[in-house]
């Protein structure tokens, strides 16, 4: 005679505590007025959904949109600064008459 089969029993799920969503905490963060030809807001594209973000206004963006324009501005201030460095370079090294 064939043996009767136990019932499957799915286990049971341990409720785990998530981190809080990065995209519900809001930061404020302003972008100085743009000068000559940049244009008046500055986009941020993450995850598919984009943002613009308007300058001359205290605005409130998601943290991860705050995160990529600090990083953003780290960079650029590492551009200048990169800059000047090969520009006093290039002077002091450079061919006089």
């Amino acid at each position: 005679m064939a043996e009767k089969k136990k019932p499957f029993v799915a286990p049971t799920m341990k409720k785990i505590d998530l981190p809080p969503d990065p995209m519900q905490e809001l930061v404020e963060v302003y972008l100085p007025k743009a000068t000559g030809r940049e244009e008046n807001f500055v986009f941020v594209g993450l995850n598919g959904k984009g943002y613009q973000i308007k300058r001359g206004e205290t605005v409130k963006v998601p943290r991860p949109v705050y995160d990529i324009l600090a990083a953003s501005e780290r960079a650029s201030e590492k551009q200048e600064a990169f800059l000047a460095a090969q520009r006093e370079r290039a002077q002091s090294t450079a061919f006089r008459l």
